[in-house]
């Protein structure tokens, strides 16, 4: 019996692997007659007066980080490909191991570079003549894994332009921000869409989501917001999301400032209206933690009820 189960996990409102997607938009207007007609093709001619556009998008499974076998089941050898413009750290755990030589001791866990494909793992039975099992799950959490106490409260610039925006949840927020480890020191900002979202600190893009459109206070919108993220030389990731669909304008391994336009705001995923979410975050080791953070030229972490504004230029 030979048995392999790939899985994952995400670590997040946001997920940390993301389908590759595509998307389809749809065109909902009135012909000659005034008749409904919804299609997926433009119109033609002068009888439309008035067309609504939307986009639809469906996603095809191929995480930007994966454990892939490039042997045979007979001899597998295993690989991680980290797709991501930043490092992670990936791991395996072994529910099953029956007769089985592996080409190093546990524990079996690796840093992938961005943009990297990276042998892990051998297996193979210990004595061929013999009944052999294997059944594995892979891991994996962005960053290479630091101390988290000793980043502190990093000052970080405001992550938009423009304002004054009221803060509506801050740390261990009610609404959605306490229920989760990742989400703790988040802080969400009501503001219109196609508000101007920038870096608030020098790093690189590791990810980037723009193809999403929907939204909803519902678990099914949970995977579909739009977001940026972003890391910093400190080793902490700031996470920009909810953004407008086709509105991100970074690409990943992409070198970003302080102030940089990377997207517009919007209102996509797990949300009720448009806003910004935005969190600091780091790999604790073999988990995704959020950070405390506070705005530059304000004395405390923002609160709810807080109005933000920020009209520097780049």
């Amino acid at each position: 019996m030979i048995s392999l189960v790939n899985k994952s996990v995400a670590a997040l409102l946001i997920a940390l692997f993301v389908p590759s997607l595509q998307a389809a938009t749809v065109y909902k207007y009135k012909d000659a007659n005034g008749r409904w007609v919804i299609t997926d093709k433009p119109p033609q001619g002068k009888a439309v007066e008035t067309v609504e556009q939307q986009r639809l998008v469906y996603t095809e499974k191929s995480p930007t980080v994966s454990v892939v076998n490039r042997g045979s089941k007979q001899r597998p050898v295993l690989y991680a490909l980290n797709q991501t413009g930043g490092p992670v750290q990936v791991w395996l755990e072994f529910y099953v191991q029956e007769n089985l030589r592996l080409s190093q001791e546990a524990p079996f866990e690796w840093v992938i570079p961005p943009f990297t494909e990276q042998f892990v793992l051998q297996m193979e039975a210990a004595e061929p003549n013999k009944t052999w099992a294997y059944e594995w799950s892979y891991r994996f959490v962005p960053g290479e894994p630091v101390n988290t106490a000793q980043l502190g409260t990093p000052e970080i610039g405001l992550p938009f332009r423009g304002g004054p925006f009221p803060v509506t949840q801050s740390f261990y927020g009610e609404a959605s921000h306490k229920h989760y480890v990742e989400a703790h020191y988040a802080v969400d900002i009501a503001m219109p869409d196609g508000t101007p979202i920038v870096a608030v600190d020098d790093g690189v893009v590791t990810e980037v989501e723009r193809d999403f459109s929907r939204s909803g206070w519902s678990e099914e919108y949970a995977d579909e917001a739009n977001y940026v993220r972003v890391l910093h030389a400190n080793g902490a990731i700031s996470v920009y999301a909810h953004l407008a669909a086709d509105k991100v304008e970074v690409v990943p391994g992409q070198a970003v400032r302080r102030g940089q336009l990377l997207a517009y705001s919007g209102n996509t995923g797990f949300s009720t209206g448009p806003h910004l979410h935005f969190v600091m975050q780091a790999n604790g080791g073999k988990k995704l933690q959020s950070i405390p953070f506070r705005f530059r030229g304000h004395h405390a972490p923002p609160v709810a009820g807080e109005r933000l504004e920020n009209h520097q230029k780049d």
